[in-house]
């Protein structure tokens, strides 16, 4: 990690584009470079750089983790979809090598899922996913407790030439200079929800729950798992 001073943020988009440019030249195929960002809100993560695939991740009330468009992309059907998934992501850790600037420099993380069962949901929320899909983001954002860091992932080819360099760097630039959402501000009663959806309702829930304890009684289901969208 490289301590962060105001001198050297004021220099940092140059400083990131010449490490980027050296990286470039290393024998590393793959390669993430983290730096300190302010705590933010997803939804300024999600305007301040637009990108045509993003995501939302928070597995814990204190961590928070936004990813914005594709580093690395892998999918895979049928029944060796994970062990197809592992093997197309080994070689990112394999030639991987991380920097960090105010922050600790991040390992590859790969967000996604798989089907229970080797077949496509056709469910409208998930028709479009694959069987296995797991993706390395282009930008990931986190936020743990009072620290936040913000990491762009890219391949050695991804930074071969200046001008896609000074595009990325831009974008990181953009996550560590924004300014605190409005409703962590002191006084601001904070943001309200609208309305609420829920799929299924309660009734339809306990509904779900009668039909799978008869299919169990019947011997035709193995397991089930019961889910909602919010």
């Amino acid at each position: 990690m490289i301590p962060q001073s105001d001198s050297l943020a004021h220099e940092l988009p140059e400083l990131l584009e010449r490490v980027l440019e050296r990286l470039a030249s290393t024998k590393h195929g793959y390669f993430g470079v983290t730096i300190a960002a302010p705590i933010l809100s997803p939804a300024q993560v999600f305007v301040a750089v637009p990108a045509d695939s993003a995501f939302l991740w928070s597995a814990e009330a204190a961590t928070c983790e936004v990813g914005l468009g594709a580093a690395i992309r892998c999918q895979s059907e049928g029944p060796g979809r994970i062990k197809d998934i592992i093997g197309q992501a080994e070689p990112t850790f394999r030639a991987y090598q991380g920097v960090g600037f105010g922050a600790a420099a991040m390992q590859p993380r790969f967000f996604g899922g798989f089907a229970y069962a080797p077949h496509r949901s056709q469910a409208s929320s998930w028709s479009s996913f694959p069987e296995a899909e797991f993706t390395l983001p282009r930008l990931l954002y986190r936020a743990h407790r009072n620290r936040a860091a913000v990491t762009l992932f890219v391949s050695r080819e991804d930074v071969a030439d200046a001008a896609t360099r000074r595009h990325h760097v831009g974008a990181l630039q953009r996550l560590a200079t924004l300014g605190p959402p409005p409703n962590l501000r002191k006084g601001h009663e904070g943001l309200k929800v609208d309305y609420r959806v829920d799929r299924p309702t309660r009734d339809g829930w306990d509904s779900n729950v009668r039909e799978a304890c008869r299919l169990f009684q019947q011997k035709r289901l193995e397991k089930v798992v019961l889910a909602r969208e919010i």
